[in-house]
């Protein structure tokens, strides 16, 4: 009887402790580096920033993997804030899936500018960071959402007027 219950606890114990790795994994996400942003114009003439950044070989590996239906994961993302000058930060809701991060944009009607960009009066201030949903299976083998995490910023990166002097 004792090795019964001693091997539960035991088995219990692995349980957890590789649930809890799994999140682990989800909790410490790596921040987005080298971000950069180019001033360019769609074939309309409309201007927009086309946003560049580099994802750690870490994280790579995660947002990539595809999940079996009986195991727990996350899905991630990327959140883009801005602001203009000095004012707040804003994100207005500016989030890519893994799918989109090579061809990130952000154009006037995103930052409420009523289709001007202007780097000659204004200073434009972006900054990216990493989201995951975490998830994990119940006993029907849905998926049902878990925590959401969050890295820190990346580097500011700024164009515009104060950039200049």
């Amino acid at each position: 009887m004792f090795k019964k219950v001693v091997t539960a606890i035991i088995c219990l114990a692995m349980l957890l402790t590789n649930t809890s790795f799994a999140m682990a994994v989800h909790q410490n996400i790596p921040v987005p580096e080298n971000l950069t942003a180019e001033l360019l114009n769609y074939s309309d003439g409309t201007p927009y920033f086309k946003i560049t950044f580099d994802i750690p070989s870490s994280l790579k590996a995660l947002v990539g993997k595809e999940y079996e239906y009986n195991e727990a994961g996350g899905n991630y993302f990327v959140e883009l804030e801005y602001k203009i000058g000095n004012s707040n930060w804003y994100s207005g809701g500016n989030s890519f899936s893994y799918e989109a991060w090579q061809n990130v944009n952000l154009s006037p009607e995103d930052v409420g500018i009523d289709g001007n960009i202007d780097i000659k009066a204004n200073t434009y201030h972006i900054r990216i960071r990493f989201v995951c949903h975490t998830f994990s299976p119940n006993e029907e083998g849905a998926r049902i959402s878990g925590d959401t995490y969050y890295s820190s910023y990346s580097n500011i990166f700024s164009i515009g007027t104060d950039t200049y002097q």
